[in-house]
This record gives structure tokens, C-alpha cells and sequence, in this order.
């Protein structure tokens, strides 16, 4: 791994952080999870989960990004009320979701840290790829 590899792991790890994500730096990779929404009552829950994954590929001086948000309910989910605003345009798509209710809410911005990696990898002459698909080995 080179040093110009590692400061941009290293940045992204922090900026996953500065951003609320738990994360991991697993070998030529940074993983992250946030909770975004989480709602919680006596009958059920309902929860929604960023992940991401950052994928360092040294020989090509590239960046490869996944991002998935997953939502899951159990049981009867709480009484809630959400705001969601999406934008397409090309390959890139963001969300911003807010919900607020009886035991919880939060708020959801998919697409902008992938806007951020993006910026990191820019200022530091790397290559980002948007991949889509699973995150393999997300963090629990």
C-alpha cells in the first residue's frame, strides 16, 4: 500500500466519523454503518441502515463505492410522518429522508458522502468508481 493510499484511507475513515459512521479499516478497504432512522415501540420497530464501502485498488490509483440503505420493520411499526426528496440524474442518485413519530425518527442522506468521497479522491489523484451491488462483510 502506498503512502498516498493510506492518507486518503485514513481521510476517508475520518470523514465517515466526522459524519456520525461507526467505521472499520479492513486491509485495501474502509467500511462503514450509520443508523440513520430507528423507531421503537411496544408493538415493533421499524429501522433504517446506511452502509458503505470503500474498495482500494493501488495498481489502478482508484477508488471503488458502494453505498445501501436498507429499511426493516418487525411487528406493527410506530405512528410516523416523513419528508423524502430524491434527485436522479445519470448514475448518481441521492435521497434526503426525514421521518419523526411516537418512539423515535431521524433523518437519512444517501448519496452525500458518496459526494464527499468523491471530492477526497479528486484533491488526492484518485480515481472514483460508483459500484453498485452487496456490501460483502458490512459491519455488524
Amino acid at each position: 500500500m502506498s503512502a498516498g493510499q493510506d492518507e486518503l484511507m485514513q481521510a476517508v475513515r475520518q470523514l465517515f466519523s466526522d459524519l456520525g459512521w461507526r467505521t472499520e479499516v479492513q486491509q485495501d478497504r474502509v467500511v462503514a454503518a450509520k443508523t440513520a432512522i430507528a423507531f421503537k415501540w411496544m408493538l415493533g420497530k421499524k429501522t433504517v441502515r446506511q452502509d458503505a464501502q470503500c474498495l482500494f485498488d493501488p495498481k489502478e490509483n482508484t477508488v471503488h463505492f458502494t453505498e445501501t440503505a436498507t429499511e426493516s420493520t418487525i411487528g406493527i411499526p410506530p405512528l410516523s410522518f416523513g419528508v423524502t426528496k430524491y434527485r436522479q440524474s445519470g448514475t448518481r442518485y441521492k435521497e434526503e429522508r426525514v421521518e419523526k413519530g411516537l418512539g423515535g425518527g431521524g433523518e437519512m442522506s444517501y448519496g452525500t458522502v458518496g459526494e464527499a468521497v468523491i471530492r477526497l479522491c479528486e484533491e488526492r489523484g484518485f480515481r472514483f468508481v460508483s459500484r453498485m451491488g452487496r456490501i460483502t462483510n458490512p459491519l455488524k
